[in-house]
């Protein structure tokens, strides 16, 4: 949350602009600091994170009210790098529009540093933006639409 990636994007897209949150269990901190900047956050998860999560679903919502999402913040996967990986990025990159950004962070241990890899195949070249402590974020901004 401190590093905040999305803050300097939040002007983009207008108040209330959607934001998918991809692989994040319940955070309302999470929730709460992309409200400030701005924005509308959208959950989706693969896996369910309780018994009635209704986030959970095979693949990413459209935004509602025909409005693009803004961007979003993905949750590098913790279950295995490789298939899961590319699954969680085709899929984010099938609802983001051309230029949306897309950030990823995730913990070194599960592979996450490997991201510019996954990313550039599936979204567009990646910066890394931060790597501490065992954690990383990772940025990049959909290339191509479709």
């Amino acid at each position: 949350l401190r590093l905040s990636p999305w803050a300097a994007a939040a002007g983009r897209k207008g108040r209330g602009a959607p934001l998918l949150i991809a692989g994040f269990d319940p955070d309302s901190g999470l929730d709460a600091a992309l409200c400030a900047a701005g924005y509308t956050p959208v959950h989706w998860r693969r896996f369910a994170a309780t018994a009635s999560d209704a986030a959970a679903a095979p693949w990413p919502p459209p935004a509602e009210h025909g409005a693009p999402y803004a961007g979003c913040v993905a949750r590098w996967p913790w279950y295995a790098a490789g298939d899961a990986a590319a699954m969680l990025l085709h899929a984010v990159a099938s609802v983001l529009p051309r230029g949306a950004p897309l950030w990823v962070a995730g913990n070194a241990d599960e592979g996450a540093e490997g991201a510019a890899g996954a990313l550039a195949q599936s979204v567009g070249p990646a910066t890394l933006l931060s790597s501490k402590d065992g954690a990383v974020v990772w940025g990049s901004e959909r290339a191509a639409a479709g």
